[in-house]
């Protein structure tokens, strides 16, 4: 038994550790736009020693959902009134499908810009690495372990 706790301690600080996510900006739907994705695109090539950047929107409304590939996908259609315009983007979310996201509601958002070049034409989009209710609560200074290892349920929560 003593001797199992031992071995338990030593081997809690061994292992390859996660690096921290930062969440590198809080920006508007409106500011997404394909110029932003180029650009961010341009401080790649992305991997584990060059992590993409990750933006977070808040309080953006849903006005379309849908699961696609074999469900497992969530893509959503989300608005963001400011000053009284409409901003409309397109999201993504691999592997996010199993969320429970209704039209209407209001979400904050992790994500990276992309442009999506869908049937011929490019459009700015969000791939989305996360999204929670939103609360109005600020999330620019939170942290994430790894790529979507970390929900924005659990930087609130850790808050």
């Amino acid at each position: 038994d003593a001797l199992g706790s031992s071995c338990a301690r030593l081997a809690e600080g061994s292992g390859p550790k996660r690096a921290g996510r930062d969440i590198d900006a809080e920006v508007q739907l409106a500011d997404v736009d394909e110029r932003l994705a180029q650009e961010l695109a341009g401080l790649g090539p992305f991997g584990q020693e060059n992590p993409p950047p990750l933006l977070v929107t808040r309080n953006a409304r849903v006005t379309a959902v849908r699961r696609v590939g074999d469900g497992s996908h969530l893509k959503l259609t989300l608005e963001d009134n400011l000053d009284g315009s409409s901003i409309t983007r397109s999201a993504i979310g691999f592997g996010l499908g199993d969320r429970s996201v209704e039209v209407g509601a209001r979400f904050d958002l992790a994500f990276l810009p992309t442009v999506s070049t869908f049937q011929g034409r490019r459009n700015a989009e969000l791939e989305l690495y996360d999204l929670i209710p939103s609360t109005g609560e600020a999330l620019a200074s939170a942290v994430l372990d790894g790529h979507r290892d970390a929900s924005l349920a659990d930087v609130r929560a850790a808050r």
